[in-house]
Order: structure tokens, then sequence, then C-alpha cells
């Protein structure tokens, strides 16, 4: 009898930029090394066509729901990348003419071949400080949840319910502010995480869950140490 049980996924190396030119981002290199997805959060204007982010190695690269701002101002959406480019300077770009893009990146290990699970998102039109995302739940343990985060506020923002804010990009006058936090789950827990700001401004915030790979493993039963003993 064999028994598939779920690995533990993990994270590894980050980076967050925003554009110096209105126009384009290219994120500094990371390593991807022996990661086996890659997550990205890419923001920009809404008044323009969507950006799809090119990566090292021309990866292909999958889009969740995008986030748009009741006020039109921006967009916001989690991409991924199963095994991506093995690289020790892994980049992600993100072109649109006065797009004002920002991009945060975020490799996995440990991750299943088909990694997504489920996602919500939630937006706010300068009506608070606060932006609630909307809950998720993963379907198995030892997932991790993603939380994506695109902002016009100039500092750094936070987030509660358990997720580790683990890098962000303040936004400028050249691109939206962007953030990126996860959550390792070793029991399945519902998550709605809230993003808190400086000041009262419009903002879109994501969430994803990515499923861990699993361990078949073979197990003895009762039944087959009967028979073996025959």
């Amino acid at each position: 009898m064999l028994l598939a049980a779920p690995l533990q996924a993990g994270i590894g190396a980050h980076t967050c930029k925003t554009s110096t030119d209105d126009d384009t981002v290219t994120t500094t290199g990371i390593s991807s090394v022996g990661a086996s997805a890659a997550i990205i959060v890419v923001g920009s204007a809404k008044a323009q066509t969507a950006v799809t982010p090119t990566t090292t190695g021309s990866d292909t690269v999958t889009g969740l729901t995008e986030q748009d701002d009741v006020s039109n101002t921006l967009r916001g959406r989690i991409w991924y990348v199963v095994n991506p480019t093995s690289s020790a300077t892994y980049q992600v770009t993100a072109t649109r003419t006065t797009g004002y893009p920002s991009v945060c990146v975020l490799m996995l290990t440990g991750t299943a071949t088909s990694p997504f699970d489920v996602q919500n998102g939630n937006n706010t039109n300068m009506g608070g400080t606060t932006l609630q995302i909307g809950s998720v739940t993963p379907s198995m343990p030892n997932s991790i949840v993603i939380d994506g985060f695109v902002t016009t506020d100039t500092g750094a923002p936070s987030i509660n319910s358990s997720q580790t804010l683990i890098d962000n990009a303040v936004g400028t006058a050249h691109g939206f502010g962007v953030a990126i936090a996860y959550e390792i789950q070793t029991a399945i827990t519902a998550r709605n995480p809230t993003w808190t700001m400086g000041a009262a401004v419009v903002a879109v915030g994501m969430d994803a869950v990515f499923k861990p790979a699993f361990n078949v493993v073979p197990v003895i039963t009762s039944g087959m140490l009967r028979r073996s003993n025959q």
C-alpha cells in the first residue's frame, strides 16, 4: 500500500523593486537554484494596458485574477512560474509606457508540480488605512499562503493574521509601492489578512495558496503482515 504525504513547502530568495522611469522595472538578480516555483507580484497603472512580466529564461508565467481599485488608478496581480529557470541571477521585468510598474519576486521550494490552490482579493479607494484581502483556506496542510499588495502609499505597509512581510518597495513618483508576505501552514487554517498603510490611499491586495509536493511512501498494514506470515 502506498500513501501520499504532503511535504513541507518553503521559501527562498526574494526581491522587490519599483520603476525609476515610469515605464520599466527589472528586479535585482536573485537565486532560483533549487526553486520549484517563482511567485511574482506586479503592480501597474489601470489607465494603461495590463503588464505581463517576463523572466530570465523566458519562463511561462501564469496569472491569477487581477485586482483593480474602484477609482481605476492601479491594478495588481499575482503570477507564478513552475520550475523557474535555474540561475544565480534570476530577474523579472515589467514594461508599460507610463505604467509606473512595480514587481516583487519570491522563490518557493517543495511545491507541487501544479501548485496553485485558491485565491482571493480586494481593493480600497482612499477609504481608510487598512485593506482586508479576503479569506482563503488551503486544501491541504504544509501549504504556503502568499499575500501581494500594490499601493500609491510611499511608506512601508504591515500585515497581520500570522503573515510575514518578507519584502517590499515603497511607492515613488515613478512606480507604485509593492509588497509580498507569506505564511507556511502546518495545519489547514482559514486566513483573511489585513494590510495596513500609513495613509488613506489607493491599494489592492491579493492572496493565494500554493500546495506542497507529495512524498509517496509504502505503508505496511496488519493485513499485509498476516498474509506474509502464512
